[in-house]
């Protein structure tokens, strides 16, 4: 005789209506007893409600219905060893797969795969991406035979130049960080099993801590690596071993089917042994597996290049180009790039590699997009994905700096968006040894001649450039190439904008040049109102204007370096004023030069142009002469005390 509960008999499994109309019923009763036991609350507060409606829903047409204290007390005392019980397990478990894995209370993985990281990972791949184009595709020189557009591109691509360490920088320490954590979770399931960690979720922290190395892969390719390199060296060192570390876990739990039974034989873990079994898109993950092998083959060939200019000494890396028949032909061998043909190979490599790389960046963004939907889709609405969290919101924070050093670079210009980094006690400097024409947003910031300035109404600094003869000797020229001023005495110190002793001459290109009455030495420290450059001059010419009191674009001056402390940037005005000099007048040393006052450049106006020329015979021309506007009380009108 079948067993009543307070007068209720249930109904025979055969009986039973086990069908599809009823699996979205059962797999919600389902998952809400793995859930209470889970919970620990299965004995306490066990699912009846959902259990009342299971048991409804089975009973066949004719047959008696249980009232909700029958069914309670059936599932307290007759639901163990029950038959009737076994199969209102295995019917949605075996029979309703899609609603079960709907239905299931499963967490998902909002950390990795929630909506705010997966914005912060698009924005590392375009960003990225966006870099890379720009800055390979500025070696290349475009629209170098269209003026107008070439000097655009020039201001476009020097904010994308200027911000490329601090974006490597901040990609590189994002990916160190995305390593760590999934080296962790990694851990922690092995060491804390009871803990909920899900293949899926080891799955999701392995896939994105490879991928987020591709960014700052992709930035250190066309990065100059000129700063911090020790620094930076290490940071590479340790998000390698992270990430050999974290494919070594990953792929131990396919190797070691102990490891995966300790994720899955606990009570915690029914949930994701339900999904592993019917849920987890099986195709998709093997998708996943295969990029992963295929994007740790491209990091090893990116990584052995970096490890032999680590950890090979520089001397014996020299040597060994020097002997190779590459060294020989690179020194040799004009080719079609002239004796830097070697180079030119290296920037089709490195183009070549960022491609390669920048492509298997994408896939792997594209695949883990594919695999996301597909999961959300199979989950349901309700679960940890498609929730936005505190975390994710923060993280989205990741690079706005970036961005905003770029618009800033982009809007002020090269100088002044990098100036404005700085405290008052530095001042940027252009480095016009870079082998890039440029202007002053342009891509390398060197500058070769006048023609090459590039004057736009969104930087306040116009650049003049300076045209550099001769490392041998010190010289400058106002406007003509006539009189170079060499110094030639001993003392001469440019210090803090004042002039020590020293003695200047002038080499005059003329035919009677020879003229040691020329030579005029200069006493006391005369202080001027500049900051790194000194005086100094040939006859005539004693003095220079640092380039932030005057801005004339009718100047080019000519200048060596080691005639500064710090290399000079824009020289674009020379001109102290003495009164010319006449053959065989006794040479006078000079007492006082005037205190130069600040000008602005639109108060400044030309109104005479000649350069200082002293010739043979002793007699020079008249100097150049300015005149300022009225408005500006301090401005000078030449003259020095002799």
């Amino acid at each position: 005789m079948a067993d009543t509960f307070y007068g209720w008999t249930p109904p025979d499994v055969d009986a039973a209506l086990f069908n599809d109309s009823n699996c979205g019923i059962a797999a919600q009763w389902l998952s809400a007893v793995i859930n209470s036991r889970y919970n620990d609350t299965d004995l306490s507060d066990p699912p009846l409600m959902a259990t009342y409606q299971y048991i409804t829903a089975l009973v066949p047409s004719g047959g008696e219905l249980p009232t909700f204290g029958q069914v309670a007390q059936w599932l307290a005392v007759g639901s163990d060893n029950s038959t009737l019980y076994e199969a209102m397990v295995q019917f949605p478990y075996g029979y309703c797969p899609a609603e079960m894995c709907e239905k299931l209370v499963w967490d998902g993985d909002g950390d990795l795969a929630g909506v705010g990281v997966l914005v912060v990972y698009y924005l590392a791949a375009m960003f990225s991406t966006l870099y890379f184009v720009l800055i390979s595709s500025d070696q290349f020189e475009p629209f170098r035979a269209l003026e107008y557009h070439h000097r655009r591109w020039n201001w476009i691509v020097a904010a994308f130049h200027e911000t490329v360490q601090a974006f490597l920088d901040t990609g590189l320490i994002f990916s160190i960080a995305m390593l760590i954590a999934s080296v962790y979770r990694h851990g922690s399931s092995r060491m804390h099993p009871d803990k909920s960690h899900s293949i899926y979720q080891l799955t999701n922290a392995t896939y994105i801590g490879i991928f987020s190395i591709f960014p700052p892969v992709l930035l250190q390719i066309v990065s100059p690596n000129r700063r911090r390199r020790r620094i930076r060296a290490f940071l590479w060192l340790v998000a390698i071993v992270l990430a050999v570390v974290l494919t070594a876990l990953y792929y131990s739990l396919e190797t070691n089917a102990d490891k995966v039974l300790n994720l899955l034989d606990r009570e915690s873990a029914v949930s994701d042994f339900i999904w592993e079994l019917n849920c987890e898109p099986l195709d998709l993950r093997q998708g996943l597996d295969d990029a992963l092998i295929t994007a740790l083959v491209i990091l090893i060939v990116n990584f052995l290049p970096w490890a032999y200019h680590i950890f090979v000494p520089r001397t014996v890396r020299h040597s060994i180009r020097d002997r190779s028949c590459i060294g020989r032909l690179n020194t040799t061998k004009p080719g079609r790039h002239g004796r830097d043909w070697w180079k030119y190979v290296l920037t089709i490599v490195r183009t070549t590699d960022g491609a390669i790389c920048c492509s298997m960046m994408w896939a792997l963004l594209g695949l883990f997009t594919k695999y996301r939907s597909v999961v959300l889709s199979v989950m349901g609405p309700e679960n940890a994905n498609t929730e936005w969290s505190f975390a994710q919101v923060f993280a989205l924070a990741t690079w706005v700096p970036v961005a905003i050093d770029l618009c800033t670079i982009y809007i002020y210009g090269a100088k002044e968006g990098l100036e404005g980094k700085v405290s008052e006690n530095f001042k940027v400097v252009a480095n016009d040894n870079n082998d890039r024409k440029s202007s002053n947003g342009g891509g390398g910031g060197g500058i070769d001649g006048p023609n090459d300035v590039d004057y736009s109404n969104l930087d306040p600094y116009q650049i003049v450039p300076a045209q550099t003869k001769s490392a041998a000797t010190s010289h400058y020229d106002a406007v003509s190439n006539d009189t170079q001023m060499q110094y030639v005495g001993s003392g001469g110190q440019f210090a803090d904008g004042q002039y020590n002793n020293g003695v200047f001459s002038s080499n005059d290109n003329s035919n009677n040049s020879n003229n040691s009455n020329n030579t005029v030495p200069y006493g006391g420290n005369m202080s001027y109102d500049t900051t790194h450059y000194g005086a100094g001059g040939a006859g005539n010419v004693v003095g220079q204007f640092a380039p932030q009191q005057y801005a004339p674009q009718q100047f080019a001056p000519q200048y060596d370096q080691s005639m500064t402390k710090e290399p000079m940037e824009e020289v674009q005005l020379m001109g102290q004023y003495v009164q010319p000099m006449q053959a065989g007048q006794p040479v006078q040393q000079v007492q006082q030069v005037h205190q130069v006052q600040q000008v602005q450049p639109e108060q400044y106006r030309s109104n005479t142009v000649s350069s200082v020329q002293t010739h043979g015979s002793g007699q020079s021309t008249q100097p150049v002469t300015y005149e300022y506007m009225p408005q500006d009380p301090a401005a000078m009108h030449g003259g020095v005390q002799q």
